[in-house]
């Protein structure tokens, strides 16, 4: 979430020689915090403090090293002097939105949600396409339980951030707890493309999983139940807007799938997921709603990768399941890692995925 720093240095230092240069007092600040971006993540934290001091020292009219030093100071959680620094490097020329949001988040912690929340707005005047000061916004939001809030702030850095995966992963959380799954079925995965390999990828994919096993359901009669959306609300005690369901062909098209798959465990979800798609093109619908994610799922069908896509979406669910799968797969995943790593999902303003393109 905060600002890193050490691959941007080893950029920076690539082909130089030390041997055939003399340093300036900058260069050395900058040898010192890279150094201390390698104690941080070694969790060194007090030697890199010593070093970024020393950074500052050297270079005071570059935001950047008080910057990381306030960094450190919230991994210390010591989130006082942390905060000190941080109205120091604010006042600097120069600095970008990671400084706002580390700002905002040292208010917060500190107990001071309103001085967050101007820092948040101030942030997104000076930027005012920044996804992750958009998600800080939410998330206080969130905190407050205000969730309608939370969320119209959460899809307003979708829409202006698109590539910007942790307002996804929010607007994911929100509605896969609600009677609105459809919504976080999209994000999620959405989330997933662009956040592949992390704990929270883990927890999405999960959520996914689990969502396709609750709402996908035979009754004692045997009869078939869907439910991904009922046309609610978030929160039945705010004043929030309706959440609307146009996507016409989704609980028809799964309620088919599972009719013929006739079981939800992992390889079921795959069939359907599978027969979704099918649906989706042959039928028209790409005609009537323009949908990123299964524009991108058809690129995985065309290569001949649909199947180990979709068992790698919903790895977090059913661990024996996928780990029976995985044992006889390995060589199908290699493949598809080197596949995707080549065609990663690219989201713009004209393609995002947002509920209003859908009112």
């Amino acid at each position: 979430m905060l600002r890193t720093l050490f691959i941007c240095i080893i950029a920076l230092f690539i082909g130089v020689s030390a041997d055939a240069q003399i340093k300036t007092a900058t260069d050395k600040a900058w040898d010192y915090a890279k150094e201390a971006a390698y104690m941080m993540k070694d969790g060194k934290v007090d030697e890199a403090i010593g070093l970024l001091e020393e950074a500052h020292k050297l270079a005071s009219d570059v935001y950047d090293f008080e910057y990381q030093l306030a960094h450190a100071y919230y991994m210390k959680q010591d989130y006082k002097k942390a905060l000190e620094i941080m109205k120091r490097v604010v006042k600097y020329k120069g600095i970008d939105d990671q400084v706002y949001q580390l700002l905002g988040n040292l208010y917060s912690v500190n107990g001071d949600s309103v001085l967050a929340a101007k820092t948040y707005e101030d942030g997104l005047k000076a930027f005012p396409n920044s996804g992750r000061l958009y998600s800080e916004q939410g998330n206080l939001y969130y905190d407050k339980k205000e969730y309608s809030k939370a969320l119209s702030y959460y899809e307003k850095g979708i829409s202006v951030e698109p590539m910007f995966p942790s307002n996804y992963f929010r607007a994911a959380i929100l509605f896969l707890s609600t009677e609105e799954e459809v919504w976080g079925m999209m994000y999620g995965e959405l989330f997933i493309l662009l956040e592949p390999n992390t704990d929270r990828t883990t927890m999405i994919s999960k959520m996914l999983y689990d969502t396709y096993k609750s709402e996908i359901t035979w009754d004692s009669d045997s009869s078939l139940s869907v439910s991904f959306s009922k046309n609610s609300v978030l929160n039945a005690d705010e004043d929030s807007v309706r959440l609307p369901f146009p996507m016409g062909y989704y609980e028809p098209v799964i309620g088919v799938a599972a009719s013929l798959t006739g079981k939800v465990d992992l390889e079921g979800m795959c069939k359907i997921r599978a027969m979704m798609l099918d649906q989706f093109y042959q039928k028209g619908f790409d005609k009537k709603y323009d949908n990123v994610l299964f524009d991108y799922q058809k690129k995985v069908k065309d290569a001949g990768l649909l199947d180990i896509y979709n068992h790698w979406v919903l790895l977090g669910g059913d661990k024996d399941e996928f780990g029976d799968w995985y044992d006889t797969h390995k060589d199908d995943i290699t493949k598809f890692a080197g596949w995707f790593n080549d065609h990663k999902l690219e989201i713009t303003k004209d393609n995002v995925f947002l509920r209003d393109k859908y009112d």
